[in-house]
C-alpha cells in the first residue's frame, strides 16, 4: 500500500524550538543558589555569611534573568519556559529565606548586645 499524502504516518516533523538563553541562565543561577546557600550550613567560621551574601546574589541573577526570559520567550517564541520559572522559584524562595535569616539575626542583636554589656561588667569587677 502506498503512502498517500493524507496518510497520518506522513506528518511532518517539525524542528524543534531554541531554548532562551536567558532561562537557561535563570536556571544555573537557581541553582548555583542552592548550592551556596546549602555550603552555608557547613560548620566553618564565617561560611555562613559569606555564602549567605552570594546566594543572595545569585538568587536576585535568577530572579533578573527567569523575568526577563519570560518576556523574551513570549515575544519570540522559543521554548524555555519551565526553566525560567524553576529559576525565578528558587531565587524567591532563596531572597525569601536570607530575609528572614536576616530578621531573625536582627531580632537577636539586642540580646547580643546585653550579653557582652554583662559579661564586660564580670570582667571588670
Amino acid at each position: 500500500m502506498a503512502n498517500l499524502p493524507n496518510d497520518p504516518s506522513m506528518q511532518e516533523i517539525k524542528p524543534a524550538l531554541p531554548v532562551n538563553r536567558s532561562a537557561v541562565i535563570s536556571l544555573a543561577a537557581g541553582a548555583l543558589t542552592l548550592l551556596s546557600f546549602c555550603t552555608g550550613l557547613a560548620p566553618i567560621p564565617f561560611t555562613d555569611f559569606i555564602c549567605y551574601s552570594v546566594s543572595l546574589l545569585f538568587a536576585v541573577m535568577a530572579l533578573a534573568t527567569g523575568f526577563a526570559s519570560l518576556l523574551q520567550i513570549r515575544r519570540s517564541g522559543e521554548s524555555g519556559r519551565p526553566l525560567a520559572w524553576i529559576g525565578i522559584s528558587v531565587g524567591g524562595l532563596a531572597v525569601l529565606a536570607v530575609v528572614c535569616i536576616l530578621s531573625v539575626v536582627a531580632s537577636l542583636v539586642p540580646s547580643f548586645e546585653h550579653y557582652v554589656q554583662q559579661a564586660w561588667l564580670q570582667l571588670r569587677h
